[in-house]
């Protein structure tokens, strides 16, 4: 009886510990990609940083993040890049930043930052019926009739350990280079304002300046929580809760599954 008590507390921390994926605090990210669209590009930029000005849905104070997930669009094509990658992609080194909303919603201070290597996949082929762009020949992609000289694809990165002090970020992705396959890099663009969070204003930051976007947003999602005692417009627990609740439950197990042996004793 000890031993199922024990289970069966396990099972507890599990199902209320820290397994339990963070709020998410900003996304503009719909649940199915569009298979290609309007971006912003580094290379056709001159500048290796984008980013975007968000809003995370709670109130005015701080949170710790936990993940940053950024919609990237490329035009890339194997044959254009022999000898780099491999047939499924090719590695792509990105950073996020983060930064507060200075005066008149300029770059303000550093928070914080993180850098990972993610897979980009190599874009298709062209075909006949598509017209070629600045180069680039489009492709229909299946199940679409639409014409598109880029694809999407989304990456994800683990950003815990960084706190910003307030609800409102600057959240920019950062390339090392714009030369070889990053030539065929951009951030993806949305005319969709927030479904989690807002948008204050219509901005990018390229290379650190912010300039209208007309109607457009980066395509961006955060999670993270409360770093202070306050709530996020949601019921996943706080990491520390969901420990204290395990450990509790621990307890109340191990106890009933010795009652239940002295009793039958």
């Amino acid at each position: 009886m000890v031993e199922k008590g024990i289970a069966c507390a396990i099972l507890a921390v599990f199902f209320t510990g820290t397994g339990l994926a963070s709020p998410i605090l900003y996304s503009n990210i719909p649940a199915t990609l569009p298979p290609g669209g309007p971006s912003d590009g580094f290379a056709g930029n001159g500048i290796t940083s984008i980013g975007s000005l968000m809003q995370f849905a709670g109130p005015v104070q701080a949170y710790n993040l936990d993940t940053f997930t950024a919609v990237l669009s490329t035009a890339a094509l194997q044959s254009d890049f022999p000898g780099q990658g491999t047939s499924s992609g090719w590695a792509a080194t990105v950073t996020v930043d983060f930064n507060n909303v200075g005066v008149g919603d300029s770059l303000g201070s550093f928070i914080g930052s993180s850098t990972e290597v993610v897979t980009i996949p190599w874009r298709p082929t062209g075909n006949s019926g598509c017209p070629t762009v600045n180069g680039v020949q489009g492709r229909t992609p299946v199940g679409s009739v639409t014409c598109y000289t880029n694809d999407l694809v989304s990456v994800t990165l683990g950003v815990a350990g960084i706190t910003s002090a307030s609800n409102n970020v600057i959240a920019t992705v950062v390339l090392p280079s714009t030369s070889g396959p990053y030539s065929d890099l951009g951030v993806a663009l949305t005319a969709a304002t927030a479904s989690i969070g807002s948008n204050p204003v219509a901005l990018l930051y390229q290379g650190g300046v912010p300039a209208s976007s007309g109607s457009y947003y980066a395509f961006e999602s955060v999670t993270g929580s409360a770093a202070t005692v306050g709530s996020v417009s949601s019921s996943v627990p706080e990491p520390e809760t969901g420990r204290a609740v395990g450990l509790a439950f621990i307890f109340i197990a191990i106890a009933a599954a010795i009652r239940s042996k002295r009793n039958k004793s």
